[in-house]
């Protein structure tokens, strides 16, 4: 058996309490883009990329949303490699709709295991949030 002891219930909170971001990409880390824009250099939200970055380098991972079409992820995924990010998942073709994140809680994983950010579009304040 691979266990692990981390020492403390403390301990074992922090060791085990590492985000998965699911972020939006227009309006959030870079200026929104039409779909005329798409694939023209993005407009970087520096400080929103660079908590994200924060995040991901203290054990978060990222999945990135989009409601850009299916036919430009190559391009997106590109542009997201650009700016930095590696090893993440995108998911693109979503309607540019409302987002609900359901998950589960107990006694390990004490409430709220899920939160909501929402931030202004091409505001770069995301760290007064997360």
């Amino acid at each position: 058996r691979n266990y692990v002891d981390v020492g403390t219930a403390d301990e074992w909170f922090e060791y085990n309490d590492k985000a998965v971001l699911f972020c939006d990409i227009d309006g959030t880390l870079i200026k929104a883009q039409s779909r005329t824009e798409i694939g023209q250099p993005p407009v970087l939200l520096e400080k929103n990329i660079k908590r994200i970055k924060e995040m991901i380098a203290n054990g978060s991972q990222i999945i990135f949303t989009t409601a850009r079409h299916i036919d430009t992820h190559s391009i997106t995924e590109k542009m997201l490699l650009d700016i930095g990010f590696v090893d993440f998942k995108l998911i693109s073709g979503l309607p540019n709709a409302k987002r609900i994140l359901i998950n589960d809680y107990n006694e390990a994983n004490p409430y709220p295991r899920a939160i909501a950010v929402n931030i202004k579009r091409n505001v770069d304040n995301l760290g007064d949030f997360i």
